[in-house]
């Protein structure tokens, strides 16, 4: 039996024939990662001994280190994509920042727009009809109010 080089071993283990992201179809398609993931489902990859994010090894191997204080994007917003393009080194905010973007509806599925939106004092997006079912939630926990 022959052993796998780790350069071999990590692209035995990508698909470049993925899905073109819907978020930024002009990028192309996905390379996807089809072995291990973490608990959010991102890519995992073992380096000597190390585990380390798969589209790290992809953009190391192709751009070389993410410079110190930055992080990579995936400008695609596909968690398991590990091709080198679809990948930026930037500053945790602007991370931060375009994941905010990126999203179209809350976790519970409701569109986000202007009228079923509102930013919260600390600059966080949240969504009008999750927060009008929690607060029924809460009144009905509550009980009737006595007379």
């Amino acid at each position: 039996m022959r052993i796998l080089d780790t350069h071999e071993r990590f692209w035995s283990r990508v698909n470049i024939q993925g899905p073109t992201p819907v978020f930024r179809p002009s990028l192309g398609p996905c390379w996807v990662w089809t072995h291990k993931t973490n608990n959010k489902g991102y890519p995992l990859f073992n380096v000597n001994g190390a585990r380390i994010p798969a589209y790290h090894y992809s953009y190391e191997a192709e751009k070389g280190s993410v410079p110190p204080g930055l992080e990579l994007d995936h400008l695609c917003r596909v968690p398991l994509c590990v091709r080198p393009s679809h990948l930026e080194a930037v500053p945790h905010a602007e991370n931060q920042r375009r994941m905010g973007e990126a999203k179209t509806h809350c976790k519970h599925g409701h569109k986000y727009t202007k009228d079923t939106t509102y930013i919260t004092r600390n600059g966080h997006r949240k969504c009008r009809e999750c927060a009008r079912i929690r607060d029924r939630a809460r009144g009905r926990k509550r009980g009737p109010v006595a007379a």
